[in-house]
């Protein structure tokens, strides 16, 4: 095999041909593989995937890849078997939070060695350190939308940036450069960031927000932060609390260069309910968004009867809030009312969400 510097001057080396398992190829995996193969065609790329997506792929012989560039198909391997990781040199981790340590635990024996990127929500460093050295390892986090139109085809709604980075503090960048340098053909925005677990939190309080409105399966811009009753009685005081918690902990967070920055979120939140400015910025934001809804993968996990990410975005705010022996009130009751609405398989109403929000407000 030959070694090609993907990269300009002393940057990482890569081992071409290389082979890449996405494990857990959902939405996001099936676009990050797909547009891998695609634009990188000499690179192995192997989707490990289940359900009916998985099928879909499966039968087709590859996944159907919706974006700017229109619809193309691309044919490459699809299968359930973990063996697939064998001899693998990068393991793309893509697969829900809550699925971490089963995922992890049932390929760890065939991983020998490859560097394994994590690009998932919540913070799962501490699961994935039991399997996966430090050096070996590295964290990411994307901004990037994805949904699965139908089994088998996936659509890009948006692209942002993808932030990749060591696991802890003391790790080397080495591997997240060689991540930076096998990611880059798919042309979506990759940024190196040596501080990832600051920007992890930041997108977790942005998360945090977006549960917040799957509660009543509303859009998140539309239905939730441009209509003031929920932005009042929920939005701004969940992302206050939210902020507390990690000051308190002296978590720091990482500014994203990005809309999903909760820093940005925060002045839309104010600006909103100043008179005047805030009914134009509404309205720009409302022709700007359009009919194109802006759900998180909570509502979809939800609405298909699945369990949820919860415990590890809103339920991570509440952990840390009980280490620093805080209260997080309105973190708690969402995730008891996520749990709820996957036994039961109703969703609250808005105006319930609301009443309920100010209920738990009047009584912390």
């Amino acid at each position: 095999m030959q070694v090609d510097d993907l990269t300009q001057g002393n940057g990482p080396f890569i081992v071409n041909p290389m082979k890449v398992v996405i494990l857990g190829a959902g939405a996001v995996g099936s676009m990050v593989g797909g547009l891998l193969k695609h634009r990188a065609p000499e690179v192995d790329v192997r989707l490990l995937a289940r359900g009916a997506h998985g099928e879909a792929m499966q039968g087709q012989g590859g996944v159907h890849l919706q974006g700017p560039w229109g619809t193309v198909h691309v044919a490459l391997p699809v299968t359930t078997h973990p063996a697939e990781l064998r001899g693998a040199d990068f393991v793309i981790l893509t697969v829900k939070s809550q699925a971490t340590e089963g995922a992890i635990r049932s390929v760890s024996q065939h991983l020998n060695g490859a560097v394994l990127i994590s690009l998932q929500n919540g913070i799962n460093q501490h699961v994935l350190a039991e399997y996966v050295p430090a050096d070996k390892l590295v964290m990411g986090l994307t901004t990037t939308i994805i949904a699965i139109h139908d089994p088998g085809s996936v659509v890009l709604v948006r692209n942002g940036p993808t932030f990749l980075g060591p696991s802890t503090s003391n790790a080397s960048m080495h591997s997240a450069q060689m991540a930076a340098a096998l990611l880059k053909p798919t042309g979506l925005p990759i940024v190196l960031q040596p501080d990832i677990l600051g920007a992890q939190y930041n997108k977790l309080v942005f998360n945090a927000l977006g549960t917040a409105a799957a509660l009543s399966a509303s859009d998140f811009l539309t239905e939730a932060i441009l209509h003031r009753p929920w932005r009042d009685a929920v939005g701004i005081p969940l992302h206050r609390e939210s902020l507390e918690v990690l000051d308190r902990t002296d978590t720091r967070i990482r500014r994203l260069p990005s809309g999903a920055d909760v820093y940005r979120m925060g002045r839309l939140l104010r600006t909103l309910n100043r008179p005047v400015i805030g009914p134009l910025t509404s309205m720009v934001a409302r022709r700007i968004t359009g009919r194109r809804p802006f759900r998180f993968s909570v509502h979809r996990d939800l609405s298909q009867g699945k369990s949820t990410e919860v415990d590890y975005i809103n339920g991570e705010l509440v952990r840390l809030a009980k280490k620093s022996g805080m209260p997080a009130p309105l973190n708690e009751k969402i995730v008891e009312w996520v749990h709820k609405i996957e036994q039961c398989g109703k969703f609250y109403s808005r105006e319930e969400v609301i009443a309920i929000f100010q209920q738990a407000k009047a009584n912390s």
